[in-house]
């Protein structure tokens, strides 16, 4: 009967045995099927809701810093970026793109959209959120933000030139009866104090400067935001910051400079030099990841570059996604590491007692001139076989308890990062006001996670579970090799 045979009968011959070792093996590897199964759900679902966000960043005033930085250098300092500065941020390898955007508000007797809401302005003319374009390939349509619905987008000679076209939503040209080729006016006025007496009547007289524009409508665009009724708690939407975004009027970078530009003018002619300075024009820059994953290196690409005071904004679902799976993931990390040493250390003292117990068949098989490796490598094959049965059966009940203990750790990691965040200061953030606000719910997050029995789950499990059964076994081969037949039937 040569080590194989002797292999397979030497687990069948000693039934009480065999059950000891299947049933130790069986609970450690339930241990490490579930810790394996939760690490690579964690992967699946982190690529998962990675996807559905938009990886989208741009650079805000970190004011708790701020307030810091100017306490210990005696005085404010700038908040405000140099254009180059934010181009070469861009130049970061973890940007696929960016774009930088002039803002400013303009009235008009337009009627805004305002999606069921009753519309306060005691005034004729109702104020719209100007955002200049400076790139052909315009970054919200990249993003999916918004789809133009008829006519067209800019073309390069509009946005290097003075050209005075817009592109409307599809709300406001209904609400106003407004299509391709439409002319529409808005007013750029400023008040300026003539002097800072009060009047008889208690007031400080003001004059008012205005400048009208007349634009022709060239496109007109339709948002991706699906809208739903104001008080319907589930939705998210800051004082109804999604509807203040259908009445966005996109103009080139360059009327809205100029539009700036008749401000600060307007306000040098004012009689106090309280009024002598108009701040420039306001620009955000937007950077699109080329992976959300990247959000770290690219914080530390711009720490670098910037003072303290900045930093980097990112979407709500970054930390909602990347918090509770990192705390599940460490968690699933600790009881594998925990769990294999634990293992090396229990079979490998309870499988050198089992061969303490046969220490006189193992004489004979050497005194009979049985090599040591063949009766090595039947001891190895008594283990192996014992411990692919009780790995098979841990891989499918291990599985199934770790989805069942990780999910309801997932619902507490994710209403704790809630509460978190709701805790926060600023509650908003920059991109949230920009429409970039694809914040994930709960709900969403918990669904998407999902402990399921894949080819590299299997692949995984067998390795590790295996690599820790034949490790072990090294202590009680390197006794058995070293046994001395005679001494042993003396």
């Amino acid at each position: 009967m040569d080590f194989i045979r002797r292999g397979f009968a030497g687990v069948i011959r000693k039934p009480t045995k065999t059950v000891i070792l299947l049933g130790i093996v069986f609970v450690l590897g339930n241990m490490i099927a579930g810790a394996i199964s939760i690490q690579q759900a964690v992967r699946n679902t982190e690529a998962n809701l990675y996807n559905k966000m938009s990886p989208i960043t741009t650079i805000s005033v970190d004011w708790e810093q701020y307030a810091v930085y100017t306490e210990k250098n005696s005085g404010p300092v700038t908040l405000s970026l140099p254009l180059d500065k934010l181009q070469k941020i861009g130049e970061s390898p973890h940007i696929k793109y960016y774009d930088y955007s002039y803002s400013i508000n303009l009235v008009s007797a337009l009627n805004r959209y305002e999606g069921g809401r009753e519309d306060y302005s005691e005034s004729s003319m109702r104020s719209f959120s100007f955002k200049g374009v400076g790139n052909p390939d315009m970054l919200d349509i990249k993003e999916g933000q918004i789809k133009i619905v008829a006519g067209r987008a800019f073309n390069e000679e509009e946005l290097q030139n003075l050209t005075y076209v817009v592109l409307i939503s599809d709300t406001v040209a209904r609400e106003n009866n407004l299509g391709v080729g439409a002319t529409v006016i808005f007013d750029n006025e400023i008040d300026i104090p003539i002097s800072y007496t009060v009047d008889e009547a208690g007031y400080v007289p003001y004059v008012t400067k205005s400048q009208n524009y007349e634009f022709e409508v060239i496109g007109i665009y339709e948002t991706s935001r699906q809208y739903r009724q104001l008080e319907d708690s589930a939705r998210w939407d800051p004082q109804g910051r999604d509807i203040d975004l259908e009445n966005v009027m996109y103009v080139s970078n360059r009327v809205v400079v100029e539009a700036n530009n008749f401000l600060r003018d307007a306000a040098r002619q004012g009689a106090s030099e309280r009024v002598s300075h108009y701040p420039p024009p306001e620009y955000t820059v937007l950077y699109v990841l080329n992976d959300p994953k990247g959000l770290e290196a690219f914080k530390d690409d711009v720490a670098a570059l910037v003072p303290d005071y900045y930093k980097v904004v990112a979407s709500g679902s970054f930390d909602a996604v990347a918090v509770p799976m990192k705390s599940i993931g460490d968690i699933a990390s600790m009881i594998l590491y925990v769990t294999v040493g634990a293992a090396l250390v229990i079979l490998s003292l309870l499988i050198t007692l089992f061969l303490r117990d046969r220490k006189h068949e193992i004489g004979i098989y050497l005194s009979l001139g049985e090599r040591k490796t063949k009766v090595a490598a039947q001891v190895v094959l008594e283990v192996v076989v014992i411990a692919v049965v009780a790995i098979t059966l841990s891989l499918f009940s291990g599985n199934a308890l770790s989805g069942a203990l990780s999910e309801k750790m997932l619902i507490d990691e994710v209403a704790a990062e809630q509460a978190r965040a709701s805790e926060q200061k600023q509650i908003y953030s920059d991109l949230d006001w920009m429409g970039y606000s694809d914040n994930l719910n709960s709900e969403e997050i918990i669904e998407s996670y999902t402990v399921s029995i894949d080819w590299r789950t299997v692949f995984l499990f067998y390795l590790i579970g295996l690599g820790v059964v034949c490790i072990s076994t090294l202590i009680p081969i390197v006794y058995t090799t070293r046994l001395n037949p005679k001494k042993i039937l003396m």
